[in-house]
């Protein structure tokens, strides 16, 4: 236990040292009267110093936690939660989960029925529902195909995005502390720059190349029938093409979600442009099929 804790406050002072931005000072001074919960006030600025106290954990020496010169354990975990909200790590926030699930997956049905109605001209002749593995006519309207769509947008894009957004904040905010003061960095560390919404759609871009589109041609194929190895064959064959279309596509349109919505609506700002995408992606797979 003494281990686990003395890990536990390492790692806070990474978060700590990371939070306090590239200038290694506080991006947002805390108030006078919360510095004051902290502890001692320090005459100086804590984190300027390399000195340390050293205290001991309960009656044994041999685990040791170390704290910057003049605060005590107690005081020095007090500004690490809080420098751990600075650095983006925010308590998980679940208010309009249920919202973003029904906007994605409600658009993402409607996406559908404009692809296999207006685009591939196909006729509703009742609930045929592909079988595993079997060929389904090209002019007939595919339920299931609609059914996977839905599914897997309110899954994907309405429930899992609407926790992975909150966390785009934390990588960027590490690397501007890992850059040379200045005020690029600085603004690159504020939840509320034009800089800091360009890194976030990188971020975002990076997970639509290494998991969005590995879930989507995967998923998708399995959900309307298709084999795991044909799932994976359209995969490799069509990942490159896709990549390009959804990086012209999406980071001008993160950039200014990050930018410039409030987190509460990016998710569901998305899934409106998701119309339009899964339009795009719903007709690429189509094609591959």
């Amino acid at each position: 236990q003494a281990r686990a804790r003395a890990a536990c406050d390492g790692l806070r002072i990474v978060a700590l040292r990371l939070a306090l931005g590239p200038d290694r000072r506080w991006v947002q001074a805390p108030p006078e009267a919360e510095l004051r919960s902290f502890g001692p006030e320090p005459t100086h600025d804590p984190m300027a110093s390399e000195a340390l106290n050293v205290e001991s954990v309960g009656s044994s020496h041999e685990v040791q936690e170390v704290f910057p010169k003049g605060w005590s354990a107690t005081s020095f975990k007090s500004a690490a939660s809080g420098s751990v909200r600075q650095l983006g790590i925010r308590r998980v926030d679940c208010r309009g989960l249920w919202l973003d699930v029904a906007t994605a997956g409600f658009l993402a049905l409607i996406g559908d029925i404009v692809v296999q109605m207006v685009w591939e001209k196909r006729q509703f002749e009742g609930l045929n529902w592909r079988e595993f593995g079997a060929d389904f006519p090209p002019n007939v309207f595919n339920v299931r195909r609609l059914f996977a769509m839905t599914l897997f947008n309110a899954a994907y894009c309405g429930a899992f995005l609407h926790f992975l957004y909150q966390v785009y904040s934390v990588p960027v905010k590490a690397i501007s502390a890992l850059l040379p003061a200045g005020g690029f960095a600085q603004r690159l560390h504020s939840d509320e720059t034009v800089e800091h919404g360009l890194a976030c759609a990188f971020v975002d871009n990076i997970h639509n190349g290494l998991l969005y589109l590995p879930a989507i041609y995967l998923g998708v194929n399995l959900l309307v029938g298709d084999s795991f190895g044909a799932a994976l064959q359209e995969l490799t064959s069509g990942w490159s093409w896709a990549y390009f279309l959804c990086t012209v596509f999406w980071i001008p349109f993160s950039w200014f979600n990050f930018a410039v919505v409030p987190p509460h609506r990016r998710v569901q700002l998305m899934s409106a442009a998701n119309l339009l995408w899964n339009v795009i992606i719903d007709k690429v797979l189509s094609q591959q099929h």
